[in-house]
């Protein structure tokens, strides 16, 4: 049972190990970062921005991109998983009963 418990933990120490190194500390975002912050330097990032931003079509465009993202089965999860949250149910409770009170 020692054994048995010992391998877990250790194997839960290495993917946490693993996913410090690959994902936060850079080697599967690391080139990502680097054409991001290759882009900031060279102004091509601002460039970007400012055309995606002075076009007639910008609120349309940036809820479409927004709609996307919202979409991805990950952000559904979170919205999931922060319903759940007492600190959230409470907040909205709060937001009701106010709602109520001002009618």
């Amino acid at each position: 049972m020692v054994l048995s418990t010992g391998r877990r933990s250790s194997g839960r120490k290495s993917g946490i190990d693993l996913l410090n190194t690959c994902l936060w500390t850079g080697s599967a975002n690391l080139p990502v970062f680097e054409e991001l912050y290759k882009s900031v330097r060279d102004g091509s990032e601002t460039r970007r921005s400012l055309e995606f931003n002075g076009r007639k079509t910008y609120r349309e465009d940036l809820q479409k991109e927004l709609d996307e993202i919202d979409s991805q089965e990950i952000w559904r999860a979170g919205k999931t998983v922060r319903g759940l949250r007492v600190s959230y149910i409470i907040r909205e409770l709060s937001d009701r009963v106010v709602s109520i009170l001002e009618r």
